[in-house]
């Protein structure tokens, strides 16, 4: 069966998003205004529903690197699952010169992170190919996708890195000293915090007041998932698109 499925969301995303998810397995293309999603990955599926559970999952992923790399507010969300009956004469990938990359060359765009000079373009298929096949990274990015990053879910997304790859890895992949992954820890778990620039106490082992922010705090956990995932992908075989 072939399958296609709609994707509504900013369309500045849907069109970045499309030039790198383009392969075989997961392609994405933008066509006027609809965004579609179709491959081998959803076409070795033989119902409906178990289209729209395996799309869900690949658009959360995606949703949350947006997230993470040009600091969208919005999710991506799906729309609409269908077969599709016969050959689609549609148009092909959307031309990587009509809009800005999801590196360096987004920086011309409102919504540009600079998070995402840290992650080479050509490797994001590779990490979304990566975390689809790890349940510990799905489902910390799949805590990310949301708009109220909050101290119960940072905390969650820190004991999920943790617990996969060990602390003593943690600290060397992300390049956070054990100082600031203390303070994180200490204002993940805090008792959530209203506001962009409130503040979380972490008494430090001096015992003076370190105070950081929920803001700061999301910084570091984003630094930590891009890191995890991006340390994971470059030392895990068989990710190439094909």
């Amino acid at each position: 069966m072939r399958w296609k499925v709609g994707i509504a969301g900013q369309h500045a995303v849907l069109h970045q998003l499309a030039i790198v998810v383009s392969n075989d397995d997961m392609r994405l293309e933008v066509r006027d205004d609809v965004a579609v999603l179709s491959g081998a990955r959803l076409d070795a599926l033989d119902d409906i529903a178990g289209v729209q559970r395996e799309a869900e999952r690949i658009v959360t992923i995606m949703s949350a690197f947006a997230r993470l790399l040009l600091g969208v507010g919005d999710s991506l969300r799906v729309v609409d699952v269908a077969e599709v009956t016969a050959p689609d004469p549609g148009g092909g990938i959307a031309d990587p010169s009509a809009s800005p990359s999801l590196t360096g060359a987004g920086a011309g765009t409102s919504n540009h992170h600079p998070a995402a000079d840290a992650w080479p373009r050509s490797s994001l298929l590779q990490s979304l190919r990566l975390v689809l096949s790890n349940p510990a990274m799905e489902q910390a990015l799949s805590l990310r996708d949301t708009s109220r990053l909050d101290g119960s879910r940072l905390s969650q997304i820190c004991r999920i890195v943790e617990a996969a790859a060990g602390r003593s890895a943690v600290a060397r992949f992300s390049g956070m000293s054990q100082t600031a992954l203390q303070r994180l820890h200490a204002a993940a778990n805090s008792v959530a915090v209203e506001g962009e620039d409130a503040a979380a106490g972490v008494a430090t082992a001096e015992g003076a007041a370190d105070l950081m922010t929920l803001a700061e705090a999301r910084s570091l956990v984003d630094r930590l998932l891009m890191a995890w995932v991006g340390s994971a992908a470059r030392h895990t075989p068989g990710l190439h698109a094909r």
